[in-house]
């Protein structure tokens, strides 16, 4: 899976996708049947897909995993956030920004209940959510959710932090 991470994020979509492929076969092949760790690399898989234009299938797959995480845990672990966060990117990907919102409101209240206050995972979905309120030409609600998370950022890492300054 580390590989398949890694080729993830050089871009290497294709190499990267064969490296899920294995690991996901050799957790599903060592591992009993619905545990999180299986849930999880489908979970990454299906944004490899996402990231390779392959919509539907990515969508499939990320609910795939994101099940398989809400068995292990319900909502009493921040992984379960993840997966929706995925399903939200890939909906956004597709242009389905009505479709993510409610997802993204679920992720958004895991984070809230389960992670310190100005936590940078929250931030994220904060601005997630101003993402798809955009896609939705809702700018001004938008606005306070990217104010919401800037705030959180400079909290978290200060304000010379590339991170501020993205946001």
């Amino acid at each position: 899976e580390a590989q398949a991470l890694n080729f993830y994020h050089m871009s290497m979509n294709t190499e990267s996708q064969h490296k899920f492929l294995e690991a996901v076969k050799m957790r599903v092949d060592t591992m009993n049947p619905g545990d999180p760790q299986i849930g999880r690399c489908v979970v990454e898989q299906s944004l490899n897909m996402c990231a390779q234009g392959k919509f539907l299938e990515a969508r499939a797959t990320a609910e795939k995993g994101h099940a398989i995480l809400t068995k292990a845990y319900g909502t009493k672990n921040v992984i379960v956030a993840e997966g929706f966060m995925a399903r939200v990117k890939i909906l956004e990907a597709m242009g389905k920004y009505k479709d993510a919102n409610p997802l993204l409101q679920q992720c958004v209240s895991i984070r809230r209940r389960l992670l310190e206050g100005s936590h940078p995972l929250l931030g994220d979905s904060f601005l997630a959510t101003a993402t798809v309120l955009i896609g939705q030409d809702r700018y001004s609600e938008a606005e306070k959710w990217i104010q919401d998370a800037l705030e959180m950022y400079v909290v978290f890492f200060g304000e010379d932090d590339v991170r501020v300054t993205k946001a």
